[in-house]
């Protein structure tokens, strides 16, 4: 895995979910255990990229996990995001709840494409 990759990856909600974003882009660099996601933008504008806690959970799996804000429009608060991506067939499943609430996260999954 090379430092520095890109994927544009697209995100199908397991359910009626509102807080389930439909793309994201990932910047990960496997080999300093960094990563960082921002909203798909076809740019890659790196200053739109929030850092990510990063976990390595085998060889080609990876934990992402970060807080963000909901949409605009959206009456929620800050959210949990957690993905689990496996670079060896770029594929991810993510799940999203509201920090503040005890309601079960939403889930969704996705498959990623090489960006930038």
């Amino acid at each position: 895995m090379e430092t520095g990759l890109v994927l544009d990856c697209t995100i199908r909600p397991l359910s009626q979910s509102r807080l389930v974003p439909g793309q994201l882009s990932i910047l990960l660099d496997t080999e300093r255990h960094l990563a960082s996601v921002s909203g798909f933008n076809a740019a890659h504008d790196l200053g739109s990229f929030t850092s990510v806690a990063l976990e390595k959970k085998s060889e080609t799996t990876f934990a992402l996990i970060w807080r963000g804000h909901a949409q605009p429009g959206q009456k929620v608060d800050e959210l949990q995001y957690r993905a689990v991506l496996n670079t060896q067939n770029q594929k991810f499943t993510i799940t999203v709840g509201e920090t503040e609430k005890d309601d079960p996260p939403q889930r969704g999954i996705g498959s990623c494409t090489r960006g930038g």
